[in-house]
């Protein structure tokens, strides 16, 4: 939330999400969801609004939109957000 009461919104959160990134893995199994879910989740409790999509390939848009709307059967540990915000400032951008 900005200091004028205006959420943020995080447009194609996915562009940095670190997919690769031991800790996000570690942080996605301890919660059994996926990499993506941690960085949505991530961003959606800092107050941020997303604007997601599901892609355009048959195979995948179940998949994906499954997964966007599981966002809300979990919450990130303060711990997890900790290490999801030291990698963050590493990349030198929000994921």
């Amino acid at each position: 939330m900005t200091t004028d009461g205006l959420p943020h919104q995080a447009w194609s959160p996915m562009k940095n999400c670190p997919f690769d990134d031991t800790s996000m893995k570690a942080i996605a199994a301890a919660h059994n969801v996926s990499v993506a879910q941690v960085c949505l989740r991530w961003i959606l409790e800092r107050g941020c609004t997303l604007a997601v999509g599901t892609g355009d390939d048959p195979d995948t848009v179940a998949k994906y939109t499954a997964e966007n709307l599981d966002l809300f059967n979990f919450r990130l540990a303060p711990a997890d957000i900790r290490e999801i915000n030291k990698i963050a400032s590493r990349r030198r951008r929000a994921l």
